[in-house]
């Protein structure tokens, strides 16, 4: 401490890295599926619906993935990566000339060809340019136009979000542009040429999309609802005729958009869709801090082939399956009144619930699913005790309660230390979070008095998941230990530039500790989890 003779207030600066450690976010959800629109095989973040649609677009017959984020806001969800999934080869974006200025649809798709686009005209000079979107929203574009006569929009909506979004607003009108209209004056028309690129998707698709989530940290959740097949919608499936009244003084609708086929992805086999979750669930084990949310099979599969459908997943605590499929209110009309769609994005909507609520310990589970209306496949009790045996979490309707989620059971079979949900969340984010908050360290110098900084941190952190009721025992002691010591870290480990600091902690179930090895080197931080029993 200095010495201070003056009677004042002094400011010292003290590097001591952070005063605290503090749990994370873990239900932030990565989707990967098919869309409307939007950009391909890039990430998106959105935080509420309207943000979905605006860059998205609404429900469409050949995906699930609109179902699924609705669902997922509607259960709580928080916070999204989405990443829309089509063959960027095949996929192609709308557009048209008009009067010498090329406009074209933001992004790629067949969404494009129903925008309409209506110069309009004074003598010689175009006075505005009138787009009118599919869902009836219509934009004025005048000019100066851009410098190469060539206007990407957007749909109106979002352009409202702009304030939220600005990299997906349309972009601003930039110097004068003279143009030479040609002797006849423009027509009004529809674009044309968008393709959505989903006839031609592949499992590679899906694999590039799980790719693009990791240079995206935060992400802790994922889940692929569109891996599932589409049934009873291909033939079925027709455009619901546009419907427009026309009113006194309100210029007539324009004409309805030419026939567009629309693109169904080709349904994946049985073991291409596993193969599929697994490579899912590598990719969230491979990220160290993520979970895998996986559906269990298609939306006809009984209790037996749920079964047998886990069975042909490995062993692993960084995912889950869940059986059946949910219905939800279909504003498409494709089969009637409701669809049945996979419960992956409503469960991820829970995860997120729960943690803000209650907190990444406490089991996903005996939680009521909102914007369902029932079960794909009802089960009883005698058939859900043969699936929670066999580690498939099932979603039933519980008389009086409402539709539940009555299971938190991961995939993971050799023991009983991650064999629940809660657990293995909960020890990824005590990682995750030493981890970020004690990278700090490294470089540091390499004695005691690091060590003690090291347990004071840890310790305190600990403190505080005790505190909080995340770690079982009645005691502290009981509860976790810290060392950070000569013990820890003898002459042979620091001579090679080593920090080596063991945490063990009781996770809310009743087994033994779990051993987490904490150490720094030159190099960085590295983490190691040990089971330990009669700690």
């Amino acid at each position: 401490m200095a010495v201070y003779h003056t009677p004042g207030v002094y400011f010292e600066r003290k590097d001591i890295g952070p005063l605290a450690i503090g749990l994370p976010r873990a239900d932030i959800t990565g989707f990967v599926g098919i869309t409307m629109r939007g950009p391909i095989l890039q990430p998106v973040k959105v935080e509420t619906w309207n943000q979905f649609v605006s860059t998205y677009g609404d429900y469409i017959a050949p995906g699930y993935l609109a179902y699924s984020v609705y669902g997922f806001f509607a259960n709580g969800g928080r916070t999204a990566w989405i990443c829309r999934v089509a063959d960027t080869t095949r996929a192609a974006v709308a557009s048209g000339s008009f009067g010498g200025v090329k406009i074209s649809a933001g992004t790629p798709g067949t969404w494009g060809n129903a925008i309409y686009v209506e110069p309009l005209v004074s003598g010689s000079d175009i006075v505005s340019i009138l787009i009118r979107f599919p869902d009836r929203s219509e934009q004025f574009l005048r000019p100066p136009f851009e410098p190469t006569p060539s206007l990407a929009i957007q749909n109106l909506f979002e352009i409202a979000q702009k304030d939220i979004d600005t990299s997906r607003a349309v972009p601003a009108l930039a110097a004068p542009l003279t143009i030479d209209l040609p002797t006849t004056l423009p027509q009004p028309g529809y674009l044309q040429g968008g393709a959505d690129g989903l006839a031609s998707l592949t499992t590679q698709h899906f694999l590039d999309a799980f790719d693009s989530f990791v240079k995206i940290p935060e992400i802790g959740i994922v889940a692929a609802p569109d891996l599932m097949p589409k049934l009873n919608v291909l033939h079925r499936f027709k455009k619901p005729p546009a419907t427009c009244c026309v009113k006194p003084g309100v210029a007539p609708p324009p004409p309805p958009p030419p026939a567009t086929d629309t693109e169904f992805p080709p349904n994946f086999s049985a073991g291409q869709i596993q193969d599929l979750q697994v490579a899912l669930t590598a990719h969230a084990e491979s990220m160290r801090y993520r979970f895998a949310i996986l559906d269990g099979g298609d939306e006809r599969d009984t209790p037996t082939t749920a079964i047998l459908w886990r069975k042909s997943l490995p062993s692993t605590s960084f995912g889950a399956v869940y059986f059946p499929w949910v219905y939800s209110n279909d504003p498409l009309r494709l089969t009637g009144l409701l669809r049945a769609v996979p419960a992956s994005g409503h469960l991820a909507g829970i995860f997120s619930r729960s943690d803000l609520n209650k907190g990444v310990h406490k089991p996903p589970m005996n939680e009521v699913l909102e914007a369902v209306t029932d079960v794909r496949i009802p089960v009883d009790d005698t058939q859900h005790g043969l699936l929670n045996d066999e580690n498939v979490n099932v979603i039933r309707t519980m008389p009086g309660r409402g539709i539940r989620l009555m299971g938190a059971r991961t995939l993971w079979t050799d023991d009983i230390y991650f064999r629940y949900v809660n657990v293995r969340r909960l020890l990824s984010s005590i990682e995750k979070a030493l981890e970020q908050s004690l990278s700090w360290l490294v470089f540091e110098p390499n004695n005691p008095h690091l060590w003690t900084e090291i347990d004071r941190l840890v310790r305190n952190f600990m403190e505080m998941l005790f505190t909080l009721g995340m770690l079982e025992g009645g005691t502290s002691e009981e509860a976790y230990f810290v060392h950070c010591d000569v013990t820890t870290n003898p002459p042979s480990e620091t001579d090679l530039g080593r920090v080596n600091c063991e945490i063990g902690l009781q996770p809310p179930y009743p087994a033994e500790f779990v051993v987490v090895t904490i150490g720094f080197t030159k190099d960085g931080v590295q983490v190691r989890e040990e089971r330990e029993r009669n700690a």
